[in-house]
């Protein structure tokens, strides 16, 4: 298996929400990890993957480019699986993606921490 790392820049603020709320004062809590420190994850990053692949291929951006053979009709399918909401349960196949949540850089994490009030910001 071979792994590959993706850079995420984030040139503005973000919010990558939990689902969760906090009463009437905040629609939304950031996701944090167990230091206490924002993430996105690897599940919102794959959403978001699979959208964008899913649009190049509407777009004919990889047009070019040739669908190995096997059961999955398109890219999208084939990297990150069948649509489980549009297939019966045991016609499902698997995506070959597999992602992890985004987290700071190590450099990030340490600034971060060295310096409490930074943290809830």
């Amino acid at each position: 298996m071979t792994a590959w790392q993706l850079r995420v820049d984030l040139h503005f603020y973000w919010h990558a929400g939990s689902g969760s709320s906090s009463g009437t004062h905040l629609d939304a809590l950031c996701e944090r990890d167990h230091d206490g420190l924002p993430f996105i994850a690897g599940r919102h990053l794959k959403g978001l993957l699979r959208h964008a692949i899913q649009r190049a291929e509407q777009w004919g951006w990889l047009a070019h480019l040739a669908l190995p053979a096997g059961p999955q009709p398109n890219w999208e399918s084939l990297l990150f699986g069948t649509r489980s909401q549009a297939a019966q349960r045991y016609h499902t196949l698997p995506g070959m993606l597999i992602l992890d949540d985004a987290r700071l850089s190590a450099g990030e994490r340490a600034w971060i921490q060295s310096s409490p009030e930074s943290k809830a910001h």
